[in-house]
Formats: C-alpha cells, sequence, structure tokens
C-alpha cells in the first residue's frame, strides 16, 4: 500500500502540475453535461477503490494473502490518493479568501464519507464470520 500511495500521489503531482484541476475531476457545470476526457481517471480509481471492500470482505481462509488481502490493500489507495488530493487542490482554487476553512470542511466531510462507507463493510464481515462457525482468531 505504501509504495502504490506513493506512486500515485506523484502520479497526481505530475498531472496536477500539467493540466487543470477541473479537467481530473470532471466538469459537470457545462451546458452539454459533458465531463471532460481525464475525468475518465478519476471514475476508474473510484471503480478500483470500490473493489477493495469487496476483495477484503471475501477472503477465504484457504486463499493465499496475494489472492485477496494484497489486492484489496492495493485498491483501497486509488481513489483516496487520487480524488483527494484533486479535490482539495480544486476548492483551494475555487474559495480565494477562506482557503484554510474550505479544506478544512472539505477533510472533514470525505472523513465522514469514510466512516460512512466503513460499516457497511465491518458489518458484512462480522456476518460471514458469524456464518462460518470459526472464531474470529482463526480468520
Amino acid at each position: 500500500m505504501f509504495i502504490t500511495s506513493i506512486s500515485l500521489n506523484v502520479t497526481t503531482a505530475f498531472i496536477i502540475h500539467r493540466v487543470p484541476v477541473i479537467w481530473i475531476l470532471g466538469d459537470y457545470t457545462s451546458k452539454m453535461h459533458v465531463a471532460r476526457p481525464l475525468t475518465r481517471t478519476a471514475a476508474i480509481s473510484a471503480f478500483i477503490t470500490s473493489w477493495a471492500p469487496i476483495l477484503l470482505t471475501a477472503i477465504m481462509p484457504s486463499a493465499p494473502y496475494w489472492a485477496f488481502g494484497f489486492s484489496g490493500a492495493i485498491c483501497s489507495v486509488f481513489g483516496a490518493d487520487f480524488v483527494f488530493a484533486s479535490g482539495t487542490l480544486r476548492v483551494a482554487n475555487v474559495v480565494k479568501g477562506e482557503q484554510g476553512l474550505a479544506c478544512g470542511l472539505f477533510q472533514m466531510m470525505t472523513q465522514v464519507d469514510a466512516i460512512i462507507h466503513a460499516c457497511p463493510g465491518n458489518s458484512l464481515t462480522r456476518q460471514l464470520v458469524t456464518r462460518s462457525g470459526l472464531p474470529s482468531s482463526q480468520l
């Protein structure tokens, strides 16, 4: 996860430096309601991130670590590292006078979002452990 996270942050830094942030996150405010081409990168990273809880929840005890655990850990950092960095810069560019307040509010909302998304995964994992009949220490 650490190596993937660092490489994604460096990639995001190079992309943001060369293209406007609105091209990465999407410009849905235009009259045609068409996203710019680089929005696909944000959508792809969000799609990859959405597979992380599925892979981590569906871990089979007999499967090797590389099948589910490693893949889920790698997938979990894509959306966060790409969209969060781009979103913070976008919020800072939109609000000129109160950038610190705007970025703090953006961070708070992403933390609330992370909590909301963690609860269903934990509930599903608990149900799968209960149904498997194995003690949680063996999983």
